[in-house]
């Protein structure tokens, strides 16, 4: 994998961040940490996210946020929103007229996308759509409980840097 120059990959503990100067950019992203899902109902999208391997972190759940983590130690922090959807509708997603801005997906890597829907049509997950290009399987579409769209994927060509920051074993399609 590629680096901008004068930039040193973070591996370790905090203390052996590289020092930053002037001729290095301020922020180096080295990784994904947790993502913030804003739901109608906290205990239903838990048991969804549990069907896609997170698990509640109770140390760190509160009364406002349901911390989850899955294996690999993403994190997704459940909070309650204000108003539910509205006939099955995402507010980012599914209006043609409108387009709001926030984020419109999430997209998590998987070993092999043919399991991943296999194994999600398998849990009473719908497929919302997929992504192919020349014959290849690159990537499934869910919904959670409030319609937030859920990419499932493995863009062959990038396993290299996906088998360097996950557990979990990657097989070819």
């Amino acid at each position: 994998m590629a680096h901008p120059p004068n930039i040193s990959v973070y591996e370790g503990e905090p203390a052996q961040l590289p020092t930053i100067s002037s001729a290095e950019p301020a922020v180096v992203v080295a990784g994904f940490h947790s993502l913030a899902v804003t739901c109608s109902d906290r205990a239903v999208s838990a048991a969804f996210y549990g069907k896609v391997g997170f698990s509640t972190v109770p140390e760190k759940t509160t009364d406002a946020v349901t911390v989850l983590r899955n294996k690999g130690g993403l994190e997704l922090h459940l909070s309650v929103c204000d108003k539910g959807v509205d006939d099955d509708q995402n507010i980012l997603m599914d209006f043609a007229s409108n387009k709001y801005p926030g984020h419109t997906h999430a997209s998590f890597v998987v070993p092999n996308v043919a399991a991943a829907r296999t194994y999600l049509e398998g849990q009473g997950i719908a497929i919302s759509g997929d992504r192919t290009r020349a014959g290849k399987l690159y990537a499934v579409f869910a919904r959670d409980p409030d319609r937030t769209t859920l990419e499932f994927e493995r863009n062959h060509g990038e396993v290299s840097i996906c088998r360097r920051l996950s557990p979990i074993s990657f097989v070819d399609v």
